[in-house]
């Protein structure tokens, strides 16, 4: 079943509902506007799926100790863990050691994004972190790995080279049905369809 998100700004915060089936909440603005923590809050007290994000495409990651403050008074669904961009050692060793702080966080799931410029790298990420224990995986919309596929269009290239790089991960087996994907970001709109007509 695909649920949709869109990020509003804190002014069409109480449209929110409306648009999305998900809460995603950006640190940056949780800590930072007592509006907008107030509204996701109240949302997860709904008990509303929420996704907790780690701030890297907004620039910076917060220190994890305010990541630790903010996941224990927030109570996310899901927490996507610090990843580094292109970087499938480094999205590794942060996935390993949130792991070993989980019982921390016992209701909060933890997701990881699949990392890489190259496509071994991501299937041996993923290969890796099912190993730690993860079950919910991001995948994002501006890999360096897409613009491997030739378009003269860089976001043509980001949005089918998603979508082959979920079809390659399916197919080697390595997607397992008890697996939440979460297609992180989006290039281009038409891969909604494309990604709900595949049933990812």
């Amino acid at each position: 079943m695909v649920k949709i998100n869109h990020e509003l700004p804190v002014k069409l915060l109480n449209k929110f509902d409306g648009y999305n089936d998900i809460d995603f909440c950006l640190p940056v603005f949780y800590k930072n506007i007592p509006k907008y923590r107030d509204h996701f809050l109240e949302n997860r007290n709904k008990g509303r799926l929420s996704i907790m994000d780690n701030g890297l495409f907004e620039g910076k990651i917060p220190p994890e100790t305010e990541l630790f403050e903010m996941l224990l008074d927030l109570n996310p669904s899901l927490f996507v863990v610090p990843d580094a961009w292109d970087n499938p050692i480094e999205t590794y060793e942060n996935a390993a050691r949130w792991m070993d702080n989980k019982s921390i966080f016992n209701t909060t799931y933890f997701m990881v994004v699949m990392q890489g410029q190259y496509y071994d790298e991501v299937a041996s990420l993923y290969e890796k972190c099912t190993s730690l224990g993860y079950e919910h995986f991001a995948i994002n919309h501006s890999s360096r790995l897409y613009q491997s596929f030739g378009d003269s269009n860089r976001l043509i290239n980001q949005m089918n080279g998603r979508k082959k790089l979920l079809d390659n991960l399916k197919s080697d087996g390595l997607i397992k049905d008890n697996h939440y994907i979460h297609l992180l970001g989006c290039s281009l709109p038409l891969f909604l369809y494309i990604a709900t007509a595949n049933n990812i």
